[in-house]
């Protein structure tokens, strides 16, 4: 995992981005449980507590603490003229970015990431941002120690009429196998797709059939986890604006968004339709 600048799960220091870094452990009260997030008026206290209980107290980093975890979301956006910055063609391009990092970071990038969207006055949804917003927000989450991030994208532009459901599984039936085995990871976290009127919906049950598949093909691990999380999940933010970004790159919509964060994705995997 080393070779490759994934996260570096060994005795030493952690290696992110190919740089050593000391593991940065929860910082347990860094806020305090009333201070809100500027989205949905969820609270930190009630994100801390959806926390592995083997985090640590106060104390050493546990051998779950070491444990890789991945949050994932999706951009999906048509190709657009870089003048006009209208659609020209009835293509799109879809990318699935993954923020990864080790379970006894959680809480600490957790409360880093609650504010910086203080900071930046909103939530860090990439599609709720303006320009400048943007901008500050991926600067910002550049600069946060603690994760390293993954691309899977179309390797071309995908007629419009291609079902989203299948764009979607084929990239997560690369993303999946790639993240359980080649970097390990544990648990991943995408971002719910359910509605309020449809509770657990199927765009949802779509994902666990992706997975399941995999897991009957052999392909994934059987004793890892998927599950779903919603937008008040900071660590979700981290993909959504990776993935943003990304488009916005291959649909010629803006180049220069994705430049500043493109130093901490260590790897674009491109993704045939």
């Amino acid at each position: 995992m080393v070779g490759d600048h994934s996260l570096h799960r060994g005795k030493g220091p952690v290696r992110v981005q190919g740089i050593h870094r000391t593991m940065s452990l929860p910082r347990l009260g860094h806020r305090s449980r009333e201070d809100t997030l500027p989205c949905q008026g969820a609270s930190l206290g009630s994100i801390q507590a959806t926390t592995s209980p083997c985090a640590p107290d106060r104390g050493g980093a546990t051998v779950d603490d070491l444990d890789v975890v991945a949050f994932l979301d999706e951009s999906r956006k048509p190709i657009r003229d870089p003048q006009s910055g209208r659609p020209v063609a009835s293509e799109l391009h879809y990318a699935v970015a993954a923020a990864m990092l080790f379970r006894g970071n959680l809480v600490s990038l957790r409360a880093d990431l609650v504010s910086l969207a203080q900071n930046v006055g909103g939530c860090l949804h990439y599609a709720d941002l303006g320009p400048e917003r943007r901008i500050a927000a991926l600067t910002a989450l550049g600069e946060l120690d603690g994760w390293e991030g993954l691309i899977y994208e179309t390797a071309a532009p995908l007629s419009h009429r291609i079902p989203e459901r299948r764009t979607r599984a084929r990239l997560l039936g690369v993303a999946f196998p790639d993240l359980l085995n080649r970097h390990e990871v544990q648990t991943i976290t995408l971002e719910t797709r359910a509605s309020p009127q449809r509770g657990f919906s199927q765009l949802d049950q779509h994902d666990h059939s992706t997975w399941q598949s995999l897991v009957d093909q052999g392909l994934v691990p059987r004793r890892r986890v998927l599950t779903h999380g919603d937008k008040s999940e900071p660590l979700l933010w981290v993909a959504d604006l990776m993935a943003g970004a990304r488009t916005d790159h291959l649909c010629a919509v803006n180049r220069g968004n994705y430049a500043i964060i493109s130093h901490r994705v260590t790897a674009i995997t491109p993704v045939a339709g």
